[in-house]
């Protein structure tokens, strides 16, 4: 007799609770095995994907600086805010970050646009 598995990948695992696995393997009569959904992947190291992310959407790390800056400023201003109550600070704080990532964003969405619309395409065949 045939042993059935119940085969999940590890992303829809994921989205999977532990429960409702248990109640998947018990309604197919088998038991769970959650399997990896890439089994051909690469180790790669975390500052080489990040720069390989980073050439493919440079609007990202930028906008990620830019926050991390606005958050470090507003940081160092909270001792000096004068009679603003914290809770104002902060959301002026929060308020200006998501707006540079916002802005970078929709900078980025421009920039992919552009490179995939309106850039010339390099054909590659040079007739020289």
């Amino acid at each position: 007799m045939k042993r059935r598995f119940l085969a999940v990948s590890d992303t829809s695992a994921a989205t999977l609770t532990c429960c409702s696995l248990f109640v998947l393997s018990r309604l197919f009569n088998c038991p769970a095995i959650i399997m990896p959904s890439n089994s051909n992947w690469e180790d790669e190291e975390h500052t080489s994907k990040f720069m390989r992310k980073a050439k493919e959407s440079p609007f990202v790390p930028i906008g990620m600086a830019g926050c991390l800056a606005i958050v470090a400023f507003g940081l160092y201003k909270l001792k000096s805010r004068g009679d603003t109550k914290m809770s104002v600070h902060l959301i002026h704080m929060r308020v200006g970050a998501q707006g540079f990532v916002v802005g970078a964003m929709t900078l980025g969405v421009a920039y992919s646009m552009y490179r995939e619309y309106l850039a010339p395409k390099d054909s590659g065949n040079d007739s020289k």
